[in-house]
């Protein structure tokens, strides 16, 4: 176990992916409210300046663990640009939550984001954004309601557990869901 530093912040890459690493346990479990840099700190194992170094606040923070998500869903992107169907885009996106680290920072976004009007507003302006501009000939309804879509199936299998949810395969989910997609994708 490593010692934690104390005195002038380091600055390696390392540092820095400790430290998001233990953001995202810290803002899954205790939500935005409920977590200090100075706890992101002791569970990073570094000084809190050294936090503050990297992000400068709490919403810094977050905002960077956001960001972070924003290349995992570049497939989702991808296929939205592309215009693939509904079945595929719900596919790859439940792919990103399956994904063993992504999937943790999808919850630790999403229930921080529920619980917390600026951690919402923040994840707004990093996450939708980037999907709804992928979807510029949608209509604005049509791309929010394919999104929230795909947020609520996300919220369902991996936080919520839903039982049913929570066991079926993905194949069968994008089969059931894509022609929603498709259906809001289409107004």
């Amino acid at each position: 176990m490593k010692k934690r530093q104390t005195g002038r912040p380091t600055g390696s890459e390392s540092t820095r992916a400790d430290i998001l690493r233990a953001a995202r346990e810290a803002f899954g479990s205790g939500g935005f409210d409920g977590t200090s840099l100075r706890s992101v700190a002791m569970k990073a194992r570094v000084d809190p300046s050294t936090v503050i170094h990297f992000f400068g606040t709490k919403e810094g923070l977050f905002e960077a663990l956001a960001r972070d998500i924003v290349p995992a869903l570049q497939p989702l992107i991808n296929a939205i640009e592309r215009r693939a169907p509904g079945t595929e885009l719900v596919k790859i996106y439940l792919q990103i939550w399956e994904d063993e680290g992504n999937g943790y920072a999808m919850r630790a976004l999403i229930r921080t984001s529920i619980g917390s009007e600026r951690a919402l507003a923040l994840f707004k302006t990093t996450i939708t954004k980037n999907i709804l501009q992928a979807l510029p000939s949608a209509r604005p309804i049509g791309a929010e309601l394919a999104m929230m879509q795909l947020i609520a199936i996300g919220l369902g299998r991996h936080i919520v557990r839903l039982p049913e949810l929570s066991r079926t395969e993905l194949g069968l989910i994008a089969k059931l869901v894509g022609p929603v997609l498709d259906r809001y994708l289409s107004l």
